[in-house]
């Protein structure tokens, strides 16, 4: 398992939608996705935040949004990234939040 997984956080993020379609083959990387983030380490480190799925029929590309504690939304296009690529992603806008928020503690 890459180190990534197991230092996944969820501090800053009220709530995961993963949208997919469970018949397409480029649904892969939104179900394993789904699967680490309700994994018990990883949600232990929100308890408050909110995982949701929703499957659809229509065979849309699968989508990740995440919406932030401060408002901020980000959609993952999960058709076209790993599931890996997308825990790397979140991690980095985790850790832009912690540093603003040591710097903004510092001042």
């Amino acid at each position: 398992m890459p180190a990534v997984v197991k230092h996944v956080t969820l501090k800053f993020i009220k709530s995961i939608m993963v949208e997919f379609c469970p018949w397409e083959a480029n649904a892969q990387s939104a179900r394993q996705f789904l699967s680490r983030v309700r994994s018990g380490p990883v949600i232990n480190t929100n308890p408050k935040c909110l995982v949701k799925s929703k499957v659809k029929h229509d065979g849309s590309d699968p989508a990740i949004t995440v919406l932030f504690d401060d408002g901020k939304q980000v959609l993952f296009k999960s058709s076209c990234l790993s599931s890996i690529e997308v825990l790397q992603r979140l991690g980095s806008f985790n850790k832009q939040r912690e540093k603003a928020e040591l710097s903004s503690t510092e001042s």
